[in-house]
């Protein structure tokens, strides 16, 4: 058992050794058994290792291509690299290896159904734009919905852009500025939603702006990629349509009373709040200097981790 042992483990102390011809064959074969086991069993941890958290991988691996192309890119001021690299360290933490749409390509029908209907985010499931629509209608989606996310403070949408897509809050909220007076606005939560006359053909831009109050995360649904989808849907199209328009009147109908005593309210309590937003958006800058230095002293560590 001894001389076993020190021969799979390729210690081989010595003190034990073979005298004869057929004695030496025998711990020859042994060795070449042994090490084989040992280089399987390494290999095999290596590979759970390696295999155990594939997000993460690929997390890192996209994470070095953004840095490499800050890293060629200059000219861009530090600030912004700043923004640029916490923006996909956002936008990645919360993504899969694979994207949704890559494995429901390579499903059946039948299954690509089962799942979507599983999947599919309870702020897109029950956004009255698809009120009363069947399962499929969202299976649809899937492959279509991207997720972005937004610091505060950011333009998401500004009044008389071009129309790109439509956009459901799923996390944060944010201030929809309406009938061309900044000082008139709305507050959106998570479950709302803009951008629904675009992706319907009903408008080319946005005649709002919407600005982020804390940071948020969004789904989007790109105007042509909704068109790709359900181009030969004309009815769950005509469907959604009808249900805009109807969620338009509901809100036309008491939107102007509202934004009117929100515009007088404001006036009476905030009669100028141009110092104070200045202050916070300080604030917020002095905020992005510290968050800047800690990421460069967790990478110093980290580097310096995997060298030693």
């Amino acid at each position: 058992m001894y001389w076993a042992m020190t021969t799979i483990t390729t210690v081989g102390f010595g003190d034990i050794t073979p005298e004869t011809d057929g004695e030496r064959i025998y711990c020859i074969l042994a060795m070449v058994v042994g090490g084989s086991f040992y280089g399987y069993v390494i290999g095999m941890f290596a590979s759970l290792v390696s295999t155990k958290d594939a997000n993460l991988r690929n997390y890192n691996e996209r994470i070095a291509l953004v840095q490499a192309w800050l890293d060629y890119h200059s000219e861009l001021p530090r600030k912004l690299v700043r923004r640029v690299r916490r923006h996909y360290k956002t936008l990645l933490t919360d993504r899969t290896a694979m994207d949704d749409s890559e494995i429901l390509e390579e499903l059946s029908p039948e299954l690509r159904l089962e799942v979507s209907k599983t999947i599919v985010n309870d702020d897109v499931r029950y956004n009255l734009l698809f009120e009363d629509l069947p399962s499929t209608a969202l299976a649809l989606l899937i492959p279509i919905l991207q997720t972005t996310s937004v610091e505060a403070h950011e333009l998401v949408v500004g009044e008389n852009e071009p129309g790109v897509a439509m956009f459901i809050i799923v996390s944060g909220h944010a201030n929809i500025s309406v009938l061309g007076d900044a000082a008139v606005k709305r507050s959106l939560g998570p479950g709302d939603s803009w951008g629904e006359e675009v992706v319907l053909g009903l408008e080319q831009r946005y005649d709002y702006t919407v600005t982020a109050t804390s940071k948020m995360t969004l789904h989007m649904i790109p105007e042509k990629a909704f068109f790709d989808c359900f181009m030969t849907w004309p009815d769950m199209v005509e469907n959604m349509r009808a249900n805009y328009l109807k969620r338009r009147k509901d809100l036309s109908a008491t939107s102007v009373n509202n934004f009117n005593d929100q515009k007088h309210v404001r006036k009476s309590i905030y009669p100028d709040n141009t110092q104070s937003v200045s202050h916070l958006k300080d604030i917020q800058d002095h905020l992005d200097e510290l968050q800047s230095g800690v990421d460069t002293i967790l990478e110093w560590t980290t580097q310096g981790h995997e060298d030693l």
